[in-house]
């Protein structure tokens, strides 16, 4: 495309997508009753069988070949789901860690397989004498593994902090995902149909709700809001585990990217023994419902799961010059997200070729901002780290980013004090700071594995880190006043003392 729309006029490719970017009705989706092809009634449908149905694929990293149901090829060969081979999994960490260039492609796949094993695992499980689910929930379990990344935009995460909801919060890829699942069987109703001979109305709302789930009941006076039972309620600790956050989701993408940074964390053996060891289990508390549990015996290796998210956190995804980088393409994608239109589509490289090539770019105010921007990342011109506060175990108001500008806007400093980025990084086990989600893992015993229990463990060490960041230009007086300064100002109010992170010869070391 050789320019773009006329600037300041939002508008979306598709009707299921509100058109005001600032304000985004919460749980938009299509409504499957609408759509041209109609559902099935339950009587009309075959359970599907997972012992006649299966293709083979050749995941590599660990994984080789592994299968995947027969039924699933039209949504990997969907254009919908193809865009996501041109979306880097792990964002712009590829600037810093050269070999994280591997997409959401590549791990919706192996969240699918992994998904996959695990499903046929537990349905060889018996209860009160029958499976633990039909074929068809067998098949949705899969089909929400290897499409909860369809709403991810360029960069993925970076763009959910464009999408503002009417209630302030994000608009999460989650909710995108359901939105473009309900889209791609609009649009391409050959994959619904051959999807209907399985599948009734529950079974496709089933698939949004393991992608999205509900809050999830956590005492008997809420109201059960699942589209299962309790007896299945199962399901829905397999794709987004709403309780403790291990699910197939979080195992592949830190096998994969621990492997592809060298940031090693996680095996294909500890996947392997994960799958191997689980159970369904009723739960000790009065809600009584089903869900996945482990044997004791395993609690440290699942430890050892959070332990890694928390790890590739502050080594790969918040080290500081992915931090920076992300401060800046934010702002490029900011300037970019009035044309919706356009915006829908774009992965990586066509957006930020667009900004840069595209005609506009050299006469529009905003695209050539976005350029520059990006032409600053390519030559690594972009801010430093000159100082941080780690080690963290409480929250502490005086290091706030505008408790921080007020402390030093006396500074005499060579670039403007709201040039400054500061960032707070949480790292933990996925579930928040000083929240242990060991806490609530059911555990069966070796001699008895029909009950589980919720045992005490040890927590992980939970810790955040506040950085801040000067403008690329800045010398190292600047550096000097703004230590002193604010050296002064948090030892007084929280007894702590900034690290200095400034380095003068920080081009003589492009990566770490």
């Amino acid at each position: 495309m050789s320019d773009f729309p006329p600037a300041k006029k939002p508008r979306l490719s598709f009707e299921s997508i509100p058109k005001n970017t600032q304000s985004i009705p919460k749980n938009t989706q299509v409504n499957i009753n609408n759509l041209d092809v109609k559902c099935p009634a339950a009587a009309d449908i075959v359970d599907w069988d997972h012992d006649y149905d299966n293709f083979c694929i050749n995941l590599g990293e660990g994984f080789s070949s592994a299968e995947l149901p027969k039924i699933c090829k039209p949504i990997m060969d969907n254009p919908i789901f193809g865009r996501l081979r041109y979306i880097r999994q792990t964002g712009v960490c590829f600037y810093v860690f050269p070999d994280t260039s591997h997409t959401r492609f590549t791990h919706s796949l192996g969240t699918a397989v992994i998904a996959y094993q695990l499903v046929k695992k537990v349905f060889k499980q018996k209860i009160n004498g029958k499976p633990p689910m039909t074929g068809s929930e067998m098949l949705c379990v899969v089909i929400a593994a290897l499409c909860h990344d369809l709403g991810h935009g360029p960069y993925s995460h970076l763009c959910e902090e464009l999408f503002i909801q009417e209630d302030g919060t994000h608009f999460t890829h989650e909710q995108m995902s359901t939105i473009l699942f309900d889209k791609m069987l609009e649009d391409y109703p050959e994959i619904k149909t051959k999807l209907d001979k399985h599948f009734t109305n529950y079974h496709y709302n089933l698939i949004k709700d393991l992608i999205n789930p509900p809050p999830f009941p956590s005492k008997t006076s809420d109201s059960w809001n699942l589209l299962v039972g309790p007896e299945k309620a199962f399901l829905y600790a397999i794709v987004n585990n709403p309780v403790t956050g291990l699910d197939v989701d979080k195992l592949e993408y830190l096998f994969r990217d621990s492997k592809r940074s060298g940031v090693m964390n996680l095996t294909s053996e500890n996947i392997e023994r994960f799958i191997k060891k689980i159970r369904i289990c009723s739960t000790p508390d009065e809600l009584k419902y089903n869900w996945l549990a482990f044997p004791e015996s395993d609690a440290e290796n699942l430890r050892s799961i959070f332990d890694a998210r928390k790890k590739l956190h502050s080594t790969v995804y918040s080290h500081k010059n992915v931090l920076a980088i992300n401060e800046i393409y934010s702002f490029s994608l900011s300037e970019f997200k009035d044309y919706l239109d356009l915006y829908i589509k774009l992965i990586d490289d066509y957006l930020t070729t667009l900004i840069k090539v595209s005609p506009v770019s050299t006469s529009h105010p905003d695209m050539i901002k976005a350029r520059e921007i990006i032409e600053a990342v390519e030559i690594r011109q972009f801010s430093k780290v000159i100082l941080s506060f780690e080690g963290l175990n409480q929250h502490y108001p005086c290091l706030e980013p505008t408790a921080i500008k007020t402390a030093l806007k006396d500074c005499q400093l060579s670039f403007d004090i709201e040039d400054l980025f500061i960032t707070r990084r949480d790292f933990h086990g996925g579930k928040g700071l000083n929240v242990n989600p060991l806490d609530k893992v059911l555990f069966y015993h070796r001699y008895d594995e029909t009950t589980a229990n919720y045992i005490p463990c040890a927590p992980s060490a939970f810790e955040s880190s506040v950085y801040i960041f000067a403008p690329n230009s800045c010398l190292e007086s600047d550096v000097i006043e703004i230590t002193n300064t604010l050296s002064e100002y948090s030892y007084q109010n929280a007894k702590l003392l900034p690290r200095r992170k400034f380095r003068n010869n920080e081009n003589a070391m492009p990566y770490f």
